[in-house]
């Protein structure tokens, strides 16, 4: 292929490129950088820096962390709502065998 084919190609394919395809950096499905060659890499480009890997790493960490903090609320709030009924039962299940055993209330005229 001659320099000039590669050249109307590339502009070809840029032209039909959406702008934000091309300002969006490219990322593996794991959602790692995308840099250069990944092939054999662990995921990660050739030429991707340390810096661009470190921030990766702590974005997903950060990721997590929110992931479990909400599980653990989500889960907490579940054990409350459970401990609430739980306790409503009990309440209710103690009026009813006070009320079988005690007499009734005879209210006195004043």
């Amino acid at each position: 292929m001659s320099n000039r084919f590669t050249k109307l190609l590339t502009a070809a394919v840029l032209i039909g490129t959406p702008a934000t395809a091309l300002a969006t950096p490219r990322t593996l499905p794991s959602g790692a950088p995308a840099c250069g060659n990944t092939m054999g890499k662990g995921g990660y480009g050739d030429d991707c820096t340390a810096e661009e890997r470190a921030a990766w790493r702590a974005e997903r960490l950060r990721q997590r962390n929110l992931e479990i903090q909400h599980e653990r609320a989500r889960r907490a709030a579940a054990k409350q709502r459970e401990l609430a009924k739980a306790a409503a039962e009990a309440k209710q299940t103690f009026v009813q065998l006070v009320s079988a055993v005690l007499p009734p209330r005879v209210k006195t005229g004043s």
